[in-house]
């Protein structure tokens, strides 16, 4: 028997809070497993990327994804999704994962690109950037 898809939702607009949970209660409701969740917020924009696995209960990923989309648009938002094969996902245990800190006043892009260009040299993938602002 051929296993069911995982789905990759991504949702993105304005962050107003209460986001999270009504897109956990529908995918809680239909017993689909979160397989990994990620949530960032710039300026008061929101992107949340759910991977679900439907493998583990009788819910069809349609059905589930309509309710998301009906939600989301509910809640004045965007949303994606791209259906992956089991295949294609690699769990985070078979990455080695390393954290970059670059600390000054003001990291400008030429910096940015310096460090990302010599990462992409030694094939090493960003997974992950984060830049705390003062507001200017």
């Amino acid at each position: 028997m051929e296993k069911k898809p995982l789905v990759l939702v991504t949702i993105s607009g304005k962050d107003t809070p209460g986001i999270v949970s009504a897109m956990a209660q529908i995918i809680a409701r239909t017993h689909t497993k979160i397989m990994d969740i990620e949530q960032v917020v710039i300026h008061n924009t929101i992107i949340l990327t759910i991977l679900m696995d439907f493998t583990q209960n009788s819910a069809e990923h349609k059905p589930v994804l309509k309710e998301l989309l009906f939600e989301a648009k509910r809640l004045e938002l965007d949303m994606d999704f791209s259906v992956l094969s089991h295949k294609d996902f690699t769990p985070r245990t078979t990455i080695s994962t390393y954290a970059l800190t670059c600390v000054g006043e003001n990291i400008s892009a030429r910096v940015i690109a310096k460090i990302s260009s010599i990462l992409a040299k030694r094939s090493v993938n960003i997974e992950r950037i984060g830049k705390l602002s003062e507001g200017r």
